[in-house]
């Protein structure tokens, strides 16, 4: 999405962003903090879950030759990850009434959110966590780049099926409406599918940051009422990029019976110490700790989330 609107002319004019002050601003950077540190402690589990693997194979089998090679594409990707989440993270919050996040690989470190997210649907610091650790998982499971990738062999494909079958281009002509159209459906199932992804991750994200994944895919709830769709449309289903937002907030709830924080060790009891903490003016220590040392200490649960190899990992 491009942050680029117009004026009153239709000449293009720099977003509003809001101030380092603004609250909405401090809130969403207080969310995000725990975010992208969970979002590190993720890709290091990953990491750790994946060298057990590599190192529980036997050599010198020709199936686990392919095994290994997997692996190590996997780790080196979750080191990647790791190395990417380090450092300060940007929040930059545009001024916009129409609800929308992202994250870029084109601009590292820096979370773009519009305000209206907040201050027009109402958005609880939970259902922040869950946009912001969706965005972030699109980052993680590098979906830009596999979109193009994607739409590049498809756009060779049919070229070269068209010069094939039709050497007079007269068939290409008239065929251009029903090819797009396919090539539309195609790259919105790539797309739904990416969503999806982004979402269960982006829920393990926000249970280890210590946020209710009960209450935060509710946001999805909030956008069906804003865009009227209710999850009934079969057609907008095939089309849409993103999946409806009510069969998200169903899919997610669901989820959320195993993805939660009561699951992460490192939580129990931290949003009782957080509040705290926030309160005597002590926040960042326990940001730094919900998703830092501690949290690799505690990693000592059950379920879902509660080990490094558990479905976390994995």
């Amino acid at each position: 999405m491009l942050l680029v609107s117009q004026d009153t002319k239709g000449n293009p004019k720099k977003p509003e962003l809001l101030r380092l002050s603004h609250p909405t601003h401090k809130k969403i950077e207080e969310v995000g903090e725990r975010i992208v540190k969970a979002a590190r402690v993720l890709s290091e589990a990953k990491i750790k879950s994946r060298r057990e693997r590599l190192e529980r194979l036997e050599i010198g089998k020709d199936g686990d030759k392919d095994d290994r090679s997997s692996l190590i594409e996997e780790i080196k990707h979750w080191e990647r990850n790791r190395k990417m989440c380090k450092g300060n993270w940007t929040y930059l919050v545009v001024r916009s009434p129409v609800p929308n996040a992202f994250v870029s690989d084109l601009t590292p470190r820096k979370i773009f959110v519009h305000h209206s997210i907040v201050e027009g649907l109402n958005a609880s610091e939970d259902e922040i966590a869950m946009i912001l650790g969706h965005e972030i998982s699109h980052l993680l499971h590098g979906h830009t780049a596999k979109r193009h990738r994607n739409q590049m062999i498809s756009n060779i494909v049919l070229l070269v099926l068209l010069s094939a079958l039709d050497a007079t281009g007269l068939f290409t002509l008239f065929s251009l409406p029903m090819t797009n159209y396919l090539q539309r459906l195609v790259s919105s199932a790539n797309s739904r599918e990416h969503e999806e992804e982004a979402d269960i991750t982006g829920l393990k994200i926000a249970a280890l940051a210590c946020f209710n994944t009960h209450v935060g895919p509710e946001i999805f709830g909030k956008l069906a009422k804003l865009s009227g769709k209710d999850g009934d449309d079969v057609i907008a289903g095939w089309t849409d990029t993103h999946p409806l937002p009510l069969d998200r907030l169903k899919n997610l709830k669901a989820k959320s019976s195993e993805i939660n924080c009561d699951n992460v060790g490192h939580c129990h009891g931290f949003l009782e110490r957080y509040r705290e903490a926030r309160r005597t003016g002590m926040r960042r220590h326990y940001n730094e700790s919900v998703a830092g040392g501690h949290a690799h200490r505690s990693f000592d649960g059950h379920g879902e989330l509660g080990a490094e190899t558990g479905a976390v990992a994995r």
